[in-house]
């Protein structure tokens, strides 16, 4: 088995077997559809060669799957590592996902709304998106309060409480 590194930078995910001393870059889509198909595969449910695009293909042989790229082999798993491999590719796609322009202007303006609620709800784990999101909290100028008329501000949000108390005493044989 080949070691390799799996991490998004920007919109992109990659993939670096270290082995080969070779990277694949993909937009954080196909990175998706990569690591569906991985599962499917692994599953059973995919039986052929399945080609995720002109480059890049994985191919079930005799108990292993192969990525393949360009027509060269890339890296060889049993299904039971693509199938976690597929799941750390899903995470990177979605942190992917996530600094696309359009996904982190969308964040940004309904982070910024529930922070003005004072709802202690985090969208994201991204810190620069977070600083982002109390920037436009405190300054921006999109979507104040009273744009929303389905909710008041005088609305009063907070966390349910439970509360222990004794339990029922227990009445014995003798009708005590």
């Amino acid at each position: 088995m080949h070691s390799i590194t799996i991490f998004a930078r920007g919109e992109n995910v990659y993939l670096h077997n270290h082995a080969l001393n070779a990277a694949i870059e993909m937009e954080w889509q196909r990175a998706d559809a990569l690591a569906r198909t991985m599962r499917l595969l692994s599953l059973g449910r995919l039986t052929g060669p399945e080609r995720i695009d002109v480059n890049l293909s994985l191919v079930k042989g005799d108990n292993l799957i192969m990525l393949q790229w360009a027509g060269s082999t890339f890296l060889e798993m049993t299904p039971e590592i693509a199938i976690q491999i597929a799941n750390f590719i899903t995470v990177k796609a979605r942190e992917a996902e996530e600094m696309t322009a359009e996904a982190a202007e969308r964040t940004i303006l309904d982070g910024a709304l529930l922070f003005r609620l004072g709802t202690p709800l985090g969208l994201t784990d991204n810190a620069y998106l977070q600083k982002e999101i109390t920037n436009e909290a405190a300054w921006g100028k999109t979507r104040k309060l009273s744009d929303v008329p389905s909710i008041r501000s005088s609305e009063i949000f907070g966390t349910p409480s439970l509360r222990q108390s004794p339990p029922p005493q227990k009445e014995n044989d003798n009708g005590n």
